[in-house]
């Protein structure tokens, strides 16, 4: 081994016990938000986790980008939107009701979809573990909302045409 490898070697070994001592410090430090022993009660960690996207949001250190920003304000108009379209059937215009629902319907398929599509790439600037489970959230809040949408549905043709499906069933519903 020649002195020039001696030294090398040398080098790689200092590199790696100052790498060492910077993860140990920041681990002593727990300045991370959530870790594999910082669990709660399902109930605590969702208050937890409230305050700290709170604190987050709050942080005028947090640079957005142009997109992200469009993309939010646009989502608040489209909520306004689809509220105006959703109630301008009741206010005696029955008449444009179909065509207010869709309009409104649009509205939020477009920005929503907007919203959520354009933060998807965030996932590719996290840690696998991190992405993993955002991921998992992403797919569970979807089959939730899912879920969600086919009992209120659900729900309402029943109380609807509940004379119907009594008629069907031999018996009354309600």
């Amino acid at each position: 081994m020649t002195d020039q490898d001696k030294v090398k070697e040398n080098e790689a070994k200092e590199g790696e016990t100052k790498e060492n001592e910077v993860v140990e410090s920041a681990a002593s430090q727990n300045t991370e938000p959530a870790r594999h022993n910082n669990r709660s009660s399902l109930i605590e960690g969702c208050f937890k986790t409230l305050e700290y996207v709170s604190k987050a949001s709050d942080d005028k250190t947090i640079v957005y980008r142009d997109s992200d920003r469009r993309t939010t304000n646009f989502l608040g108009v489209a909520l306004i939107g689809a509220v105006i379209f959703a109630v301008l059937p009741s206010l005696q215009l029955a008449s444009l009701g179909l065509i207010c629902y869709v309009v409104a319907d649009i509205f939020l398929l477009l920005s929503i979809g907007g919203f959520v599509l354009t933060r998807f790439g965030v996932i590719r600037a996290m840690e696998p573990r991190y992405a993993l489970v955002t991921w998992h959230l992403m797919v569970g809040t979807g089959l939730l909302t899912l879920t969600i949408g086919f009992n209120i549905v659900a729900i309402a043709v029943a109380v609807l045409m509940k004379d119907q499906i009594g008629s069907i069933l031999s018996k009354p519903m309600f």
